[in-house]
């Protein structure tokens, strides 16, 4: 293993120390684990090799771990221990009203000690948050989503930790 030193040990040693204390403002898809020694890569949203993203499912995969969605059309939601990231749980829910009632509900049980994987989107559109996803999200630190006013394939994903302050979150959309 390569000796890190100057500037990129200093910035590996304060991203480190912001991810583990649940404060970073990086938008770095890896998260740390206890040891700090390693990084694990957190792929949001990951098709199977060779298949069709219009038609796929997509999944969540945290190092070799693979966390399957429900189907095109929901949320999903991983759930992992932030100091080992081992599974807490892998929830997949309907994009309407209900099914974003029970993601709220289920979030706010959730403590800092977990890091939590939202995912979702493809086959619908939202012309703005009238959905109240944005608040939704924002408990684990999400800001508001940019969805497309237009219909088509759109999907989004949220990196957070619950309680983490407004717009810290690393989310893609």
């Amino acid at each position: 293993m390569a000796v890190l030193q100057g500037g990129l040990k200093s910035f590996l040693d304060k991203l480190l120390a912001d991810l583990n204390a649940g404060s970073s403002g990086q938008s770095f898809a890896a998260a740390a684990t206890s040891t700090a020694s390693s990084l694990v890569c957190i792929n949001t949203i990951d098709y199977d090799p060779g298949s069709d993203p219009n038609t796929a499912t997509p999944f969540v995969q945290v190092g070799s771990a693979r966390y399957n969605r429900a189907g095109p059309g929901q949320i999903q939601a991983v759930v992992l221990n932030r100091s080992n990231l081992q599974p807490i749980a892998n929830n997949s829910y309907a994009d309407n009203s209900s099914g974003r009632s029970a993601l709220s509900s289920y979030l706010s049980t959730l403590n800092s000690s977990q890091l939590v994987v939202v995912t979702g989107g493809k086959y619908f559109a939202y012309t703005a948050d009238t959905t109240g996803l944005g608040t939704i999200l924002g408990k684990i630190g999400a800001s508001s989503l940019f969805i497309s006013p237009s219909p088509g394939a759109q999907t989004y994903s949220v990196i957070g930790v619950p309680g983490m302050a407004y717009g810290k979150a690393d989310q893609k959309s």
